[in-house]
């Protein structure tokens, strides 16, 4: 295919070339997606094969935060188009991006949004080859496209029905949002209850037995902790590196000529004492166990995780399980180390808390197979004679010749070959001398482990970071800073070290709030400054300077899309009187009041030229005209001591009653003196739950918010605002009603007034 066919533009359709070529838009309407981003998603999904254009920005449309509404748009221009309401491909596809919409936030994010699209595209309809789609994505990238793309020719009905017919047989495939997660890696098919385990053989241990409890209690390692006892059952892995030498024969081969006195044979004492001196001279007398020489038992072992396309999914939950029942067995004494193997290369992973397991998690490749992965680790990595290797792949990527070939050419370094399968069949075979000898098979009951997941994190005494509020808060009160980034985003840190950012100004709705969008950063931070990454993540900087006698100077990066963090030392005089910290190309820039130094996202520091001060001139400028036009504190309430419900039946916070005013067309926090209370929450040690005596709770978070939680599980999650003196908004996950400054509801698409 011709590259400057596939991104040719048309009139009177639902997208358009905008800022020379660098911008993607719907006519009158949203920005769809920078050139940069599409750059990005085409290189990850060429592998596979290229959708048409136009579903790839059907999907990017449905995923993007304003979503549900940009839908509509394209509704109304094709309908206005067509002339017509009466078109099925048309509807169906409208239909699926509806759907598609409802994806929770986080996995339209980042990494996850890349991986969702390769889900959705997987063999789809009208899909071009992975030769043409590399084309098409060197012409982009190296901007080596003609003109005409960017001059919309006349519509056709054919482009039409070729980008929706294909979203609209996505519906076949993905009938609900539950199926699309399931899709995607680390996510299996589950039902969602709490379950209650048993023990099962192996599990004795309590530092092994704390972590698997701690796995299964977080719905993200549900899946893989619930897996890990029946493994350390079923096995037939040794669990101890045994010397030779330590290994009793019995019989006549434990005696020896040599050794301590307490390990004489009873039967010499029966020898008179000239004899029994004699025999103990000439080295004659017998002694029970032969002397262990000195020895170092140091094996150690290496497990390798498949995590390419064949491998996501259901098999990814199985191979993450049989890694941690090898290295976290509460009987081994052989140390593990774990590399995640993809299309080209690999990843060295830890497994040792909750955390870097659902940051392995996250790692996944869109190739065909891990050949050249692993070929990549076995070149770089030798392999010692005390060092035993695992490879634990999905069965049928043994179907692919380049993997075989890998597979043949370091037989002798694999000693264990781990095949896994969606339906929970496991076998292992084990290295013997040339081939392979199977060791064992195992079929796990995953329908029955995987019955009873719970939907939701157990929070307790505080936040997720993942956050999920479909409603916006009031301006920040106590602000630390106010940043900016070079796409227009506006962002505020709050003394309670939330970051939010101000909402979409195109919303069709009248919202002015502020979107919280990380929880719980660092503390004692004393500088900040924030960047957008050229792949479309938001960077924060904190700088932060110890106060014990080193004086040590740090940065903390904080990738607020991926929910990453790193931190390194920074000395550069950066405690300096006038210092300064911004964000410029790709970098963040840093002048101590006499150099200019750049810092990359990966931490590596560089002395640069002092032209750069400009840019911290050019920033301040930009601050002060932001803080004039964002910064408005207003009267937040937070510090929330009790909570009851008053004879009067109206919900009380200290000594402020939830109630509607003005015959119901407002809802408030006003003044009460109607005190008495009737049932009273118990509040707990951390301050952010307070629970009433049928289980219901209110949580509360001190930036602005309160959350109510009804022990019936038929009533949703209510969200209202805790700003004084003001009407306010309240939400559900799929509605809102009352002032529409909050309005966000970000997550849904049946959101209702």
């Amino acid at each position: 295919m011709n590259p400057a066919r596939y991104f040719q533009s048309y009139t009177d359709y639902f997208w358009q070339w905008e800022e020379d070529f660098n911008v993607l838009a719907i006519p009158g309407g949203h920005t769809i997606a920078y050139k940069d981003f599409i750059i990005a998603a085409i290189e990850k999904l060429g592998a596979q094969g290229l959708p048409p254009f136009g579903s790839l920005l059907l999907a990017i449309i449905a995923t993007n935060p304003q979503g549900n509404n940009s839908i509509d748009s394209v509704y109304s221009i094709l309908c206005n188009t067509l002339e017509t309401t009466d078109n099925a491909t048309l509807t169906n596809g409208i239909s699926f991006l509806k759907l598609l919409s409802r994806v929770p936030q986080e996995y339209k994010e980042g990494e996850k949004r890349t991986l969702l699209l390769q889900v959705l595209f997987d063999q789809c309809h009208n899909t071009i080859s992975s030769t043409k789609s590399k084309s098409i994505y060197t012409a982009l990238k190296g901007n080596a496209l003609p003109e005409s793309p960017k001059t919309p020719v006349k519509y056709s009905n054919q482009g039409l029905g070729k980008d929706f017919k294909t979203i609209a047989l996505l519906s076949k495939k993905f009938k609900s949002v539950d199926d699309i997660l399931q899709k995607m890696a680390g996510v299996p098919d589950l039902e969602q209850n709490e379950i209650q385990l048993e023990d099962k053989p192996g599990n004795n241990g309590t530092l092994a037995k704390d972590f698997v409890d701690e796995l299964i209690a977080d719905y993200k390692t549900f899946a893989i902790g619930s897996l890990i006892r029946w493994l350390w059952g079923g096995l037939n892995i040794p669990v101890h590196s045994a010397l030779p030498s330590q290994q009793p024969l019995g019989g006549i081969s434990d005696l020896t000529n040599k050794g301590d006195f307490d390990k004489l044979l009873i039967s010499e004492f029966a020898y008179d004492d000239l004899l029994f001196l004699s025999r103990l001279a000439n080295n004659e007398a017998l002694y029970i166990h032969r002397e262990i020489p000195p020895a170092d038992n140091d094996m150690q072992r290496i497990i390798l995780v498949d995590v390419t396309l064949k491998n996501w999914g259901t098999p990814k939950a199985i191979a993450f399980a049989i890694a941690l029942a090898i290295s976290r067995h509460p009987k081994t004494d052989i140390a593990c180390k774990t590399f995640l193997v993809g299309g080209d290369s690999y990843y060295a992973v830890s497994i040792e808390d909750i955390h870097s397991i659902v940051d392995a998690l996250q790692i996944v490749d869109g190739s065909l197979h891990a050949a050249n992965g692993l070929s990549s680790f076995f070149k770089q990595n030798e392999s010692p004679k005390n060092y035993e290797i695992f490879f634990i792949t999905e069965s049928t990527s043994l179907k692919q010749s380049q993997l075989l070939k890998v597979l043949n050419e370091y037989h002798q370094s694999i000693h264990y070959l781990v095949l896994t399968d969606s339906g929970g069949d496991i076998d292992i075979y084990k290295k013997n001398q040339n081939s392979k000898r199977h060791l064992q098979h195992i079929k796990l009951p995953l329908n029955s482990l995987w019955q009873n997941q719970q939907t939701h994190p157990q929070v307790e005494g505080k936040y997720s970071n993942t956050i999920h509020y479909p409603i916006l808060f009031r301006d920040p009160c106590r602000s630390r800073q106010i940043m900016t980034t070079a796409d227009g985003e506006v962002f505020r840190l709050t003394n309670e070290r939330s970051l939010f950012r101000f909402f979409d100004k195109a919303s069709s709705k009248s919202a002015k709030g502020w979107e919280l969008v990380y929880l719980d950063l660092p503390p004692k931070t004393e500088k900040y400054a924030m960047g957008v990454s050229n792949a479309g993540d938001y960077i924060l900087l904190l700088f932060n300077v110890t106060h014990d006698i080193s004086r040590k100077e740090e940065i903390c990066l904080v990738n607020i899309t991926l929910r990453e963090r790193r931190t390194f030392v920074f000395n550069q005089g950066s405690s300096a009187n006038g210092s300064d910290f911004t964000f410029h190309s790709g970098k963040f820039l840093h002048f101590n009041g006499s150099e200019v130094w750049s810092i990359d996202l990966d931490g590596t520091t560089t002395l640069v030229d002092n032209a750069y001060k400009k840019n911290f001139i050019e920033a301040g400028l930009a601050l002060n005209e932001i803080s004039k036009k964002y910064i408005s504190e207003t009267s937040i309430f937070k510090n929330i001591n009790t909570v009851f419900i008053n004879a009067a039946n109206e919900l009380i916070f200290n000594v402020h009653a939830l109630r509607l005013v003005n015959t119901g067309n407002h809802i408030k926090l006003v003044p009460t003196n109607e005190l008495g209370i009737r049932r009273a929450a118990v509040k707990d040690n951390s301050n952010h739950f307070f629970e009433f005596e049928d289980g219901s709770l209110v949580e509360v978070n001190r930036s602005g918010m309160v959350i109510l939680k009804s022990s019936d599980e038929r009533i949703p999650p209510i969200y209202i605002p805790t700003s004084l003196d003001t009407s306010l908004g309240v939400s559900t996950l799929t509605a809102f009603a009352g002032n529409e400054y909050y309005y966000c509801l970000l997550y849904t698409s049946d959101a209702a007034d």
